[in-house]
């Protein structure tokens, strides 16, 4: 698409708002993703995480786009938006449920060094269910029956919440998978394509392989 035709598109969908609301707005994904990165750190079992906090959080909308990020790590922010695309391309809207998270750290799909895994989370907002409004941005499975499959939802993806930390040791040829002495990306681990991990009907997360 042409920036000409792009820009005809946009103008097309753009939506008129006064300025005291986009304040509100853009204020209101600030926190978002500033309270993404508190809630990481403070559950965050690793040093590199709680006390380092080698981590950086951001929100994105339905079509890729970041909206807002913490004040974190500016490598990981500008590659951030890569591994979203790259997510997004490997398990499009269709392809995701609530509860599910795509998970990577290959470089060459906008990960850093290796140690640094991007988990990308589709937040879902729809319909309401008879015990009140949906909110599967919090993860929450949805519901079973009683032999076990999953009823059909109508929600639609909105956002996408994002975060990457740097983890310990993922493996490779040295300890910490920070090999000095590497003649190929192999050396400081494997590099993933982005995975899926998907939340069953009781709440358990297992890989999906695509």
């Amino acid at each position: 698409m042409s920036e000409r035709d792009r820009s005809g598109t946009e103008g097309a969908n753009a939506i008129e708002i006064d300025s005291a609301t986009l304040e509100i707005i853009r204020n209101g994904c600030s926190a978002i993703a500033e309270e993404m990165n508190t809630t990481l750190i403070r559950t965050g079992y690793s040093p590199n995480i709680k006390e380092r906090r080698d981590c950086s959080c951001a929100l994105f909308d339905a079509a890729g786009e970041m909206i807002s990020q913490a004040e974190n790590m500016p490598v990981h922010l500008g590659a951030m938006p890569f591994s979203v695309a790259a997510a997004i391309e490997e398990f499009p809207p269709e392809a995701l449920e609530p509860g599910d998270g795509i998970l990577l750290n290959d470089p060459f799909r906008g990960g850093a060094h290796l140690p640094d895994l991007t988990l990308v989370t589709p937040v879902f907002a729809g319909s309401e269910e008879p015990d009140g409004p949906s909110n599967y941005a919090s993860g929450r499975s949805p519901r079973a029956d009683s032999e076990g499959t999953v009823e059909s939802h109508d929600e639609e993806i909105v956002a996408y919440a994002a975060n990457r930390a740097h983890h310990a040791d993922v493996g490779g040829a040295r300890a910490g998978s920070v090999a000095a002495d590497s003649t190929e990306i192999s050396g400081g681990s494997q590099p993933n394509r982005p995975g899926a991990l998907r939340r069953t009907p009781r709440g358990t997360r297992h890989g999906i392989s695509e």
